[in-house]
C-alpha cells in the first residue's frame, strides 16, 4: 500500500494542502491527474459559495472554470497512455501471431488425415441418408400416377441393393422403408388394377347397353320399314281400287253417255223427222181493240179501249209436250229450214243437221241457249 501524500492544488487561487492516500494505478500517466482530482474533489466538497451575491457568483463562476481546465489534461494524458498502449498491444499481437502459426503447424501434422476421415464419414452418412430419402420418396407421391408407373416404382424399390457396410446406422431404417414403400406400392397398384377391372367392366356394359340400343333401334327401324311397306302396299292396293272403281265408273259414264247421244240421235232424228213432215204454223195477227170515245161527268171527252172481242172457238189441242223438247225442235226446225234456204235438198239437210247434233263436225255446234 502506498505511503499518503501531500498535494497542494492552487484553484481560484486558493492553495489547499490535503493528505489523501493515492492508490497505485496500473496506467501511470493518470496517477499524477488523480491526485489531483482527489484535491479537487476535497476542496469542491468544502466551498460554499453565495449565488445571488455578486462576488461569491464570481467565485463561483470561477471556480467552475477552474474545474473545466483539467478536462484537457486528462485528453492528453488518454492520448500519451494510448499510444505507449498501441506499442504494447502490437507487440502483444505480433508474439500471438507467431506463436499461433507455430501450433498451427503443428496441428496441421496430424489434423489433416483426420478431417479427411471426417468428410469420408460425412459424405457416407449423406449418401445413407439420400438412399432412405429416396426409399420414403418412392411411396410418397402416388397420387395421379399410372398403374405401369407405380409399377416402375415398386420395381426401383424392390431393386435397391442395399449394404449395411455402406449404411452405417441407417441400414436398419433403409430396410423398414423398403419394406413400407413396396406395400404401399403394391397395395396402389392393386387399387389400380381394381379401378381399372372396374372401368373395363363398366365399358363392357356400356358397349352392350349402346349395342342393344342400337339393335332396338334397327328392330324398330325395320319394324317401321314393315309397316310403311304394309301401308304402302296398302295405299297401293287402294289406289288401284280406287283407280278400277274411278274406270268402272267412266266406262258407265261413258256407256251411259253413249245410250244418251244414241237417245238424243234418235230423238233428234225422230225430231228431223216431225219437223220435215210438219209445216211451219202461220203467225195469226191478233185484232186490236179500236179505241172509243165517251162523255165524262165534266163533258170532257175520255178515250175508251173497246174490249177485245173474244176468240174463236177451236177444237181442243193434244196434250202439250215438254217446253224445253219444243224449244229444241222448233230450234232443229229452224236451222234444218236454213240448210234448205242455202240450196241443201232435205235429206242433205237432214244429214247435216245430224252431223251437227251428234259433234261430228269440228268447230260447229248447234246453241240451244245455254241447254
Amino acid at each position: 500500500m502506498n505511503a499518503p501524500q501531500i498535494i497542494e492544488a492552487d484553484v481560484v487561487g486558493v492553495t489547499v494542502a490535503a493528505e489523501i492516500e493515492l492508490p497505485a494505478h496500473p496506467i501511470a500517466e493518470y496517477r499524477p491527474l488523480l491526485a489531483q482530482l482527489a484535491t479537487l474533489e476535497a476542496e469542491n466538497k468544502a466551498l460554499v459559495f453565495d449565488y445571488r451575491d455578486k462576488a461569491g457568483e464570481k467565485d463561483a463562476r470561477a471556480h467552475v472554470a477552474g474545474l473545466r481546465k483539467f478536462r484537457p489534461m486528462l485528453a492528453a494524458a488518454r492520448k500519451s497512455a494510448k499510444a505507449e498502449a498501441k506499442k504494447i498491444t502490437d507487440l502483444v499481437d505480433t508474439a500471438a501471431n507467431t506463436i499461433e502459426a507455430r501450433l498451427d503447424a503443428m496441428i496441421e501434422v496430424h489434423d489433416a488425415p483426420l478431417k479427411e476421415i471426417a468428410a469420408e464419414r460425412k459424405a457416407k452418412e449423406d449418401a445413407a441418408k439420400a438412399i432412405v430419402d429416396r426409399i420414403v420418396s418412392l411411396a410418397a407421391n402416388m397420387a395421379g400416377k399410372t398403374r405401369d408407373e407405380l409399377a416402375a416404382l415398386r420395381d426401383e424399390c424392390l431393386g435397391l441393393e442395399l449394404v449395411e457396410e455402406s449404411l452405417g446406422a441407417h441400414y436398419s431404417a433403409a430396410c423398414a422403408a423398403v419394406i413400407r414403400s413396396a406395400k404401399a406400392l403394391g397395395a396402389a397398384i392393386a387399387e389400380a388394377d381394381a379401378a381399372e377391372q372396374a372401368r373395363r367392366i363398366e365399358e363392357q356394359q356400356r358397349a352392350e347397353r349402346e349395342a342393344a340400343a342400337q339393335a332396338e333401334r334397327e328392330q324398330q327401324i325395320r319394324e317401321e320399314a314393315v309397316r310403311q311397306e304394309a301401308a304402302r302396299q296398302e295405299a297401293e292396293t287402294l289406289r288401284a281400287k280406287l283407280a278400277a272403281e274411278q274406270a268402272q265408273r267412266e266406262r258407265e259414264a261413258a256407256d251411259q253417255r253413249a245410250r244418251d247421244a244414241e237417245a238424243r240421235a234418235a230423238e233428234l232424228e225422230q225430231q228431223i223427222i216431225e219437223a220435215s213432215q210438219t209445216p211451219p204454223e202461220p203467225m195469226v195477227e191478233q185484232e186490236k181493240p179500236e179505241p172509243t170515245t165517251a162523255n165524262t161527268a165534266d163533258g170532257n171527252l175520255t178515250a175508251v179501249t173497246a174490249a177485245p172481242k173474244p176468240a174463236p172457238v177451236v177444237a181442243a189441242d193434244p196434250p202439250a209436250r215438254d217446253p224445253a223438247v219444243e224449244s229444241k225442235a222448233q230450234i232443229n226446225r229452224e236451222v234444218l229450214e236454213g240448210f234448205i234456204a242455202g240450196g241443201m235438198d232435205r235429206d242433205n239437210a237432214k244429214l247435216a243437221l245430224t252431223l251437227l247434233y251428234r259433234n261430228q263436225i269440228p268447230h260447229c255446234a248447234i246453241n240451244f241457249g245455254g241447254n
